[in-house]
């Protein structure tokens, strides 16, 4: 059991997902674990991060990195300037395999290619 998307975007462990998040995040300069929401594990002690994302410069790559990892959808009308935001990381994405036989710029390169594939059907990318 995993999450899966539309447009193969992603099909694979939750856990491989956050991870791969995770990274993308860092090469966007925003330590996940800090932002509210994410942080502090899943026990129920555990405190979630407390930098809201409003407090952030808008970027559509926030939509991918606040989004559930279990269910909804991004909008197609959003996909296109997510997909660009993610170009402009591949550069500082590693290009080692951290877990399995992908590197997060493979990754990406393959968010980036199901994102552009929605916006031009005009479909959103759903999350199972």
């Amino acid at each position: 059991m995993g999450l899966d998307t539309s447009h193969d975007c992603w099909s694979g462990p939750y856990s491989s997902f956050n991870r791969w998040r995770t990274i993308v995040a860092q090469a966007a300069g925003i330590t996940l674990e800090c932002m509210e929401g994410f942080g502090g594990g899943w026990s129920e002690d555990s405190t979630p991060g407390t930098i809201k994302w409003e407090s952030l410069p808008p970027s559509p790559l926030h939509l991918l990195l606040n989004h559930s990892d279990c269910d909804g959808h991004l909008r197609w009308e959003d996909c296109a300037a997510i997909a660009d935001a993610l170009e402009v990381l591949l550069p500082r994405l590693p290009e080692c395999k951290p877990a399995g036989p992908f590197t997060p710029k493979d990754l990406a390169l393959r968010w980036i290619k199901g994102l552009r594939a929605a916006a031009k059907a005009k479909e959103n990318i759903e999350f199972h």
